[in-house]
């Protein structure tokens, strides 16, 4: 119990001289517990008929009593260094308030905020169950104070520093892994009771989720731990479950688009733009910073697949811990795949510098059959509906982008899926032609959804060329008169990626298709009406790497084409060829010898004559060859 503390002559704290800190807690902690003593034993100079409680004095507090305030900011101050006391000191002190939510209103924010921020690893394990109740109790009741308690519970799923260094310079540990989880577990108790008894805080929580989230320079824990706890705040949280995965992806995306800036940065000129020479190096011989940072995005990153795969399979993934995550039934996984397509839109569609994050809906549709046509169904929506705005030009161009992807990577999507799409990308062209036929001109702003679907068609069908050969789809191909396109007067393969356009050139003259050679540009310094964007290019973390790799489609033509193909691709690369040049081709050689468009007495033996030049086509943007040595 306090007494009303008065005002008394030589009752002002000595100037003593501190050595250190610890000397100075120590006497400041002495100090304020005997001027607490005083306040009990005197009021106006004169013993105190009885004792006061902690209630009284906020009462009086708030009623304007002087002599309570200065009790007030006496409670605050030693609130403020109670983490250096003794358990039984703070448990005498905790008591006092405990059982005051009900007067805790907005005349009281720095005592509120004082028992907020209080260290909740400091505070005794018999007084915490109270102190908790406390915590939501106003919450609930003083609406004033409800961020304020969520900022706390949000703030306490950061992980604290597992190490510290004392006066001797030895490490000892700060925060045990046992405490640490308890701390979460207090943390989740304490958000997921508010949300559901003020479900309209909502937007409070989502808020403070966002405002707290560690920056991508802190440490892989610290960020990986976080991000975890946010996870499983969206397994309780339905009405902004969407907000939470929106502020998780935005975090990872920033680290992508460092880490790819980064990365642009060291190239010195177009050349490296087609070697792969120097990325297995500056994964592992970066700066520490650079380094660092795509540990972090690998961690994040791995979490998420994580949460995806048991979502959706109710099962953990092999060599990976998933400990961490504890599902819930409130959210089912076809809700976790909407929440992941309007992301999709809204986040992913317009990075073009994104590099890893975009994984994550590449894996994600390999969790179940029907993703992969509803994404499809989902991109081509965005890609065709009317653009009322430059940013709704910019999402159908990503979703072209992505749309490219998906088709000439994915190797869980058979090559029937493929034709049907290349059929209705190929009429949209088309349609686009003869709308836009004697009116427009080529090359302008206005034509970048038409030149973004072009390189989508471009790539998919060099990828997927060889699958269309062997399942007797080239012959439908023939009849759809690829040169009403190629040969119009928008001129698409002025306006798409180097490397795209010579490949398809390549290969549609050897089917005898179309012949492009007489539209190539010499010059493609030209400024494009679009932004390239290659979401599934390069994966570099090697800890999700088993994941990825078996799901990716390998650039890989036919035996005989390499010759040919080399030679044409041969000027798209400035600088002397690379011996170290990665290999593009499968590992199956019946694939490459067998299921030709015509018979050649070519064999397999051309693999080995081919020019390095050849990996120009592998290495570029958009068509850079996935080799899972990168990863391991």
């Amino acid at each position: 119990m306090l007494n009303t503390p008065t005002s008394r002559p030589g009752l002002d704290k000595p100037k003593t001289e501190v050595k250190n800190e610890s000397v100075a807690n120590k006497e400041t902690e002495t100090i304020v517990k005997e001027e607490i003593k005083k306040d009990v034993e005197y009021t106006n100079g004169k013993p105190a008929p009885k004792a006061v409680s902690g209630r009284d004095i906020i009462a009086k507090y708030k009623k304007g009593d002087p002599v309570a305030l200065v009790s007030y900011k006496k409670i605050c101050n030693a609130l403020s260094i109670m983490e250096k006391w003794e358990p039984t000191a703070k448990i005498h002190l905790l008591e006092q308030f405990v059982d005051l939510s009900d007067i805790f209103d907005d005349k009281c924010m720095t005592i509120v905020n004082c028992l907020a921020s209080l260290s909740w690893a400091s505070i005794p394990s018999e007084i915490f169950p109270r102190y908790q109740t406390l915590l939501c109790d106003i919450a609930l009741r003083q609406v004033c104070h409800t961020q304020t308690i969520y900022t706390s519970a949000v703030k306490n799923l950061i992980p604290k520093s597992s190490k510290v260094v004392n006066e001797e310079n030895v490490e000892s540990v700060d925060v045990t892994v046992e405490e640490q989880e308890k701390v979460y577990v207090y943390a989740h108790q304490i958000i997921a009771r508010i949300y559901e008894c003020l479900p309209m805080s909502c937007k409070m929580l989502s808020k403070c989720v966002k405002v707290n989230f560690p920056h991508y320079s802190q440490k892989t824990e610290i960020l990986v731990g976080y991000l975890r706890n946010v996870i499983q705040i969206t397994e309780y949280t339905t009405r902004i479950s969407n907000e939470l995965w929106e502020t998780i992806i935005e975090n990872v995306l920033q680290c992508d688009v460092f880490l790819t800036k980064k990365e642009s940065e060291n190239e010195s000129g177009l050349s490296t733009l087609f070697s792969l020479k120097n990325e297995t190096e500056e994964e592992t011989g970066n700066s520490n910073n650079v380094g660092g940072k795509l540990s972090v995005l690998g961690g994040a990153i791995r979490d998420i697949l994580v949460y995806l795969s048991i979502k959706h399979t109710n099962k953990p993934i092999e060599n990976i811990d998933s400990s961490w995550f504890r599902p819930g039934s409130l959210l089912k996984a076809d809700d976790s795949f909407k929440s992941f397509l309007a992301i999709l839109e809204s986040k992913m569609l317009m990075s073009v510098h994104a590099r890893f994050s975009s994984f994550i809906w590449f894996y994600l549709c390999s969790l179940e059959e029907s993703y992969p046509e509803r994404i499809l169904d989902f991109l081509w929506t965005v890609i065709t509906r009317p653009q009322r705005a430059q940013s709704d030009a910019k999402k159908a161009q990503g979703a072209a982008a992505y749309m490219a992807a998906f088709l000439a990577r994915a190797k869980y999507l058979k090559i029937g899926v493929t034709f049907d799409w290349m059929s209705r990308i190929f009429k949209w062209l088309l349609q686009y032609v003869d709308q836009s036929s004697g009116v427009m001109t080529s090359g302008g702003s206005r034509h970048g959804t038409f030149y973004s679907l072009c390189q989508t068609f471009f790539i998919v069908f060099s990828f997927r060329y060889k699958d269309l050969v062997k399942s007797a789809d080239m012959e439908e191909i023939r009849r759809w008169g690829l040169g009403r396109v190629v040969h119009s007067a928008l001129e698409p393969l002025k306006f798409v990626s180097k490397p795209v356009g010579l490949c398809f050139g390549a290969i549609t003259r050897s089917l005898q298709l179309v012949y492009c050679n007489h539209v190539l540009p010499v010059d493609y310094s030209v400024n494009k009406p679009f932004e390239e964007m290659f979401p599934f290019d390069v994966y570099r973390l090697q800890e999700t790497a088993f994941l990825i790799s078996p799901l990716m489609r390998k650039f890989s033509p036919f035996a005989e084409d390499i010759s040919m193909l080399s030679s044409a691709l041969s000027t798209s690369k400035e600088g002397p060829n690379d011996e170290n040049d990665m290999d593009f081709l499968d590992n199956d050689d019946d694939a490459l010898i067998h299921g030709s468009y015509r018979e050649r007495s070519n064999t397999l033996s051309m693999c080995g004559a081919q020019s390095s030049m050849f990996t120009v086509y592998s290495s570029s943007p958009g068509l850079r060859q996935y080799d899972s040595s990168y990863t391991r």
